[in-house]
C-alpha cells in the first residue's frame, strides 16, 4: 500500500515536473489562474503524501516546484514548516510557520503547529498564547 502510494506520487510528480521544468524564476504566470492554482494544489498534496511516507527529500522537491509557481503562498510556507518539523529542525519550522502567518494571520494550521513546536522548544507560555490565538481565529476548530 505504501509502495503503491509512492509509485502514484512519483508518477504525478514526474508529470508535474515536465510542466514546471519550463518555468524560470518567478514572474506573474500567464494563462488561466485556476490552472496554476490547481497545479500548486497538486504539488502540495503530493508533498503531503511524501511526508506521510517519510520521503522528506521528495516532499521538499514538490514544495520547490510549487514555490516556483507562487513563492508567497502561506500554504507552501506551512508545508515547509512541516518538513522542518518532521526533521526535528524546530527553529526553521518556527520561521516557516511565522512566515505563513505573516501572510495569513488566520491560518489555524500554522498556529496549531507553531504552538506544538514552541512546546517542543520548552516555550510553554508562548505555546499556550499561540493556541489561544488559534481558538480566537476559529473557536469551532476541533483540533485546537
Amino acid at each position: 500500500s505504501v509502495h503503491a502510494e509512492s509509485v502514484a506520487a512519483s508518477r504525478v510528480e514526474a508529470a508535474l515536473s515536465e510542466v514546471a521544468s519550463s518555468l524560470s524564476s518567478y514572474q506573474q504566470k500567464k494563462g488561466p489562474q485556476q490552472a496554476w492554482l490547481l497545479q500548486i494544489q497538486i504539488w502540495l498534496l503530493t508533498a503531503q503524501l511524501y511526508l506521510k511516507t517519510d520521503q522528506i527529500d521528495e516532499a521538499t522537491r514538490c514544495l520547490q516546484e510549487a514555490s516556483s509557481i507562487f513563492p508567497l503562498s502561506h500554504h507552501i510556507m506551512f508545508m515547509q514548516g512541516l518538513v522542518h518539523e518532521k526533521k526535528n529542525e524546530f527553529q526553521e519550522s518556527v520561521s516557516c510557520y511565522q512566515n505563513a502567518l505573516s501572510i495569513n494571520p488566520y491560518h489555524t494550521k500554522s498556529l496549531r503547529h507553531l504552538a506544538v513546536v514552541y512546546h517542543y522548544l520548552g516555550k510553554d507560555r508562548l505555546a499556550e498564547k499561540t493556541l489561544l490565538d488559534a481558538i480566537r481565529v476559529d473557536p469551532m476548530d476541533h483540533f485546537v
